[in-house]
């Protein structure tokens, strides 16, 4: 089993898939988060992605993993934890004037 990141800002995920081939297909990627689909890229490799989850669940672990258009697992499962840190912030005192 993999370790769990823990995040207290929204996760943002980086990543660069490469393919040797003379042709240079173009490839349709997709980012997955606990098994649906949340992005897809296509292009012709090297594809460089940075994508910030601005949906992602706050307090629970969750995953993330790449996968092709043919459904090729192109990433193991990388498990985040995003702690939302305003949930940890007091509020300030009132002013008094």
């Amino acid at each position: 089993m993999g370790e769990t990141l823990t995040t207290s800002s929204m996760p943002v995920i980086r990543f660069k898939v490469s393919y040797d081939h003379p042709k240079e297909p173009s490839m349709k990627i997709l980012l997955i988060r606990d098994g649906k689909v949340i992005h897809t890229v296509e292009g012709i490799p090297p594809i460089e992605v940075e994508y910030v989850d601005t949906e992602a669940p706050i307090g629970q672990k969750t995953y993330y993993r790449i996968m092709d258009k043919k459904k090729h697992l192109t990433s193991n499962p990388i498990f985040v934890t995003y702690k939302n840190r305003t949930n940890h912030l007091r509020p300030s005192p009132e002013r008094r004037e």
